[in-house]
């Protein structure tokens, strides 16, 4: 960042990418910003920016990226973008409307309790109709795994608790 710094902050970043032989979409790629987001930062229209806070960490990583330092870039640029971020149509005043949003919002929510109520219906329908079923089942897998690890007594070993006074004696 010279003394001679260019009119505004679009032809700076655009000219430090530039003399490092970046494309848009170099920095698009390494920055995660979209491309037409840094087309419109390096063009200076703030029109289609979204709102200031955004705009500053677009130009903050943007910076990085190039190897300027981002937060000495928006303290010479903050009147410019201020002034510019005035310009652009009043879409902060007011956040009412959002395409997702529903004008009563309560609609979903029935659905949603609705679609919880029915799939918790259906659960106690399954089990009350196989939990019966499974009690009158014999040698169900527990059983059977009983049957094969208990082992039968060999009928030529037999083994004593205790030895006797006789068999210690010979």
């Amino acid at each position: 960042m010279n003394d001679s710094k260019p009119e505004t902050l679009g032809d700076f970043l655009r000219g430090e990418r530039e003399r490092r032989g970046l494309s848009i979409e170099q920095v698009s790629s390494a920055t995660k910003i979209g491309s037409k987001i840094l087309y419109a930062l390096e063009s200076n229209q703030y029109e289609i920016l979204p709102a200031l806070p955004f705009v500053r960490g677009f130009v903050k990583n943007y910076a990085k990226f190039i190897g300027v330092d981002g937060k000495k870039l928006l303290e010479e640029y903050k009147d410019y973008m201020e002034q510019q971020s005035k310009q652009r149509p009043n879409r902060d005043a007011g956040h009412s409307g959002y395409a997702f949003e529903r004008p009563d919002g309560e609609q979903s929510r029935k659905i949603l309790w609705g679609v919880m109520g029915g799939m918790i219906l259906f659960g106690g329908l399954v089990v009350a109709v196989f939990k019966p079923a499974m009690k009158h089942r014999k040698n169900g897998p527990v059983e059977k795994l009983q049957v094969q690890v208990s082992p039968s007594p060999s009928p030529s070993l037999s083994f004593s608790p205790s030895p006797s006074p006789s068999s210690l004696v010979s």
